[in-house]
């Protein structure tokens, strides 16, 4: 047949020499794929302006949102923008009260805050890039602000023009 008994293909070529060959021109091909399909930005970096909240604020910690305050994301230390406006107001929860309706009362010694943090990233149908920080409406993200770390859900993102 093709393969004599040295294993050689038509007595010239070892079969396992062509499979490795194959197996190493496979992995240069999936390697050249991978890096010839990334989007490069070629535009300069969007401003983009993102509201957080974050409840459930003990008093001692409220006043780390402050404006002009770096933001950073908590698990890569990555800062991505600072702090432009904050609102800072009593920590409301709801409950029932014996005659059956909802009502809201204040929650002692707590906060909730709404901050603004502005930053340069990729913005792009509602969804921002800053820094390694992938944004969007609805999701919550550690981010550390001063010294302290918050639990923060993106409430709403914008370009801006």
């Amino acid at each position: 047949m093709f393969v004599d008994k040295r294993g050689k293909l038509l007595g010239k070529v070892n079969v396992v020499d062509i499979i490795v060959v194959i197996l190493i021109s496979v992995m240069v091909l999936i390697v050249l794929t991978n890096f010839s399909n990334r989007n490069v930005e070629t535009e300069a970096a969007d401003t983009i302006r993102v509201t957080f909240n974050v409840d459930d604020i003990p008093d001692i910690f409220s006043n780390s949102i402050q404006k002009g305050t770096p933001v950073r994301v908590q698990k890569s230390s990555l800062a991505f923008g600072k702090v432009m406006d904050a609102s800072i107001s009593d920590m409301l929860f709801y409950g029932v009260n014996s005659k059956g309706q909802w009502v809201a009362s204040p929650k002692p010694n707590y906060k909730s805050a709404v901050f603004i943090v502005e930053g340069n990233g990729t913005y792009s149908d509602g969804q921002a890039l800053l820094g390694e920080a992938e944004l969007y409406p609805g999701r919550y993200i550690a981010l550390v602000l001063g010294m302290t770390t918050f639990y923060a859900k993106v409430v709403d993102i914008e370009r801006e023009s």
